[in-house]
């Protein structure tokens, strides 16, 4: 194993998944690539067009989250485990599957939020659509929701 892609959305579940990831990179080769998947800007994909007021907050929370992603792939460095960030804008399960072909990562990690739905109460529909359709190992992470 040489790569593990971790998919992170910042919440309580992404850190507990990027720990799990780190155990088993941990004094290895392994490199950990951290992906955040930002939604799509509207005015690429024709939903709407934005005024530059619009258009800059966009670009402000873009830049905020590639800078907590790159600091969380910094305390990894920190620990000794090979790490990098990366911020993709797509559509969720699309662009972590397309990513971790791309990167020809061994395995994907990821966390599952439980949120409601008979189908997701367990894994969650991001996480689920993840696991239906990955060609490699994925580990899921569950929410410890009491």
């Amino acid at each position: 194993m040489k790569k593990i892609l971790v998919a992170v959305d910042f919440s309580e579940i992404a850190k507990e998944s990027i720990g799990h990831a780190s155990v088993i990179a941990q004094n290895t080769e392994i490199e950990l690539i951290l992906l955040y998947v930002a939604p799509p800007n509207p005015d690429y994909i024709g939903f709407k067009s934005f005024n530059k007021n619009e258009r800059q907050e966009l670009a402000d929370v873009l830049h905020k989250e590639h800078s907590q992603l790159q600091a969380l792939a910094h305390r990894l460095v920190e620990q000794n485990i090979q790490a990098k960030a990366l911020l993709v804008q797509g559509d969720v399960v699309e662009t972590i599957l397309h990513e971790a072909k791309k990167m020809h990562a061994d395995m994907l990690v990821m966390g599952s939020h439980g949120y409601s739905g008979l189908s997701r109460a367990i894994l969650g529909s991001v996480s689920e659509g993840v696991l239906r359709q990955s060609t490699i190992p994925v580990l899921i992470v569950p929410s410890r929701k009491e």
